[in-house]
């Protein structure tokens, strides 16, 4: 909520000075840095997240694909506010939509009487009496954002010339917005919603002359934009914005083709080593940890990241950082063999959230979470999860200062073969 009453004018401004608000002198802190845990402040060298166009750039003027200069976002009848200008204007007055599926915020003109709250709501659907159990408002369907609340609530100051409220310090995933509580009736003009991801460019094109084929590629840029937000999260609407790994590791070739992402991605790896426990397990989640150790669809996103990143860059520098990191990787999953050469692979998710229509699926012809499944498996290989880890070992032991004796001497130890 953000109350405009209480607005300080140039209060985030250097020298600005009000007694009303006691502020406190700061204290000067020594570093956090704990020798005795080996503690480093390393650069987070990545680029910032971005709105508009500061967010997404070209790397040539041929645009061929589905995201343009001209006409980003420009899908089903959503025009621009400026061509060009990275922002989305709503086609709808209740119920606006942007006529495409985003991450960003609302920019929204309104005018009252002081005091008056206004209330904006996010969603990605409309809603549909087969799907709703009363989290409905003003015709949108909140139900796949469970917990979290994509609210906005601005309180007006009363400013006879109107105000304009655009939120800061959050996102949204939407396609659709409930505003109610506005003062003054609301037309498309009075709301713009620009996009926000981390800063990248666009470096794939792609098209076809199937109009099918041409809207999945446009989905998938849209998609992966949603999803960049300094880590690739799971989505971009729901109280689920984190670092699974598993998504990540689904979708980084994917990614690379489309948007130039080196150093997105190596601080991504950098998180989860940060993570990485002395036996070479990681968490499902990165940043914030999670269930140790990862299902290995989902860990495998360490040797899946690296390796993808290998072969989009051709830099063998980055076999070399995160060779070690993998090695240990395969290390942990090979101590689960006993001695028949069964492997328990613990912690298996499966398809624990099915579309609608409801009723949902039932849960025992499915792999869940819910269901404790374990996976065991004779394979010592798994060719569906480990070979990203076996092509990174193999690539890295030769590139990083080893022979091909050594490089097959090595996976031999792994109970692994590379050819």
């Amino acid at each position: 909520m953000y109350d405009a009453r209480n607005v300080r004018p140039d209060w985030a401004r250097v020298g600005f000075n009000d007694s009303l608000s006691a502020w406190i002198m700061p204290e000067l802190m020594p570093p956090p840095l704990n020798i005795t845990l080996n503690g480093q402040l390393i650069l987070q060298d990545m680029l910032p997240i971005r709105s508009g166009l500061d967010a997404l750039h070209f790397e040539t003027s041929q645009e061929n694909g589905y995201l343009k200069t001209d006409d980003i976002g420009e899908i089903k009848g959503a025009p621009l506010t400026d061509r060009g200008s990275g922002v989305l204007k709503p086609v709808a007055m209740w119920q606006p939509t942007t006529g495409q599926n985003m991450a960003g915020w609302c920019r929204v003109k309104l005018r009252g009487a002081r005091g008056v709250g206004v209330y904006i709501r996010h969603s990605e659907i409309l809603a549909q009496p087969l799907m709703s159990t009363g989290q409905s408002y003003g015709g949108i369907n909140t139900e796949s954002l469970r917990s979290a609340a994509q609210i906005d609530i601005y309180v007006l100051r009363g400013d006879p010339a109107g105000e304009i409220y655009e939120p800061t310090f959050t996102v949204h995933g939407f396609r659709y917005l409930s505003v109610s509580g506005a003062p003054n009736p609301l037309t498309v003009d009075d709301i713009e919603c620009p996009l926000v991801h981390s800063e990248t460019t666009l470096k794939g094109h792609f098209a076809t002359s199937n109009p099918v084929v041409n809207q999945i590629q446009h989905n998938v840029q849209w998609g992966q934009l949603s999803n960049i937000m300094a880590v690739p999260t799971a989505c971009s609407q729901r109280d689920e914005r984190t670092g699974w790994t598993g998504d990540t590791a689904l979708s980084v070739d994917e990614a690379l083709y489309n948007f130039d992402l080196m150093k997105f991605y190596l601080n991504y790896l950098n998180l989860i080593i940060d993570l990485q426990l002395a036996n070479g397990a990681i968490p499902d989640v990165a940043p914030g940890g999670g269930g140790y150790p990862a299902d290995p669809n989902w860990g495998t996103a360490l040797p899946t990241i690296t390796w993808q990143l290998y072969r989009h860059y051709n830099d063998s520098q980055i076999l070399a950082d995160y060779y070690n990191p993998v090695r240990a990787y395969v290390e942990n999953i090979r101590s689960g063999y006993n001695n028949t050469g069964l492997v328990n692979l613990a912690y298996q998710f499966g398809d624990w959230v099915p579309p609608p229509p409801y009723p949902q699926t039932n849960a025992h012809l499915i792999a869940s979470t819910e269901n404790d499944c374990i996976q065991f498996s004779t394979d010592p290989l798994r060719k569906d999860f480990m070979e990203p880890a076996l092509d990174t070992l193999a690539a890295g032991g030769t590139r990083c200062g080893g022979n091909r004796r050594e490089r097959r001497g090595a996976c031999r130890q792994l109970r692994l073969q590379t050819t």
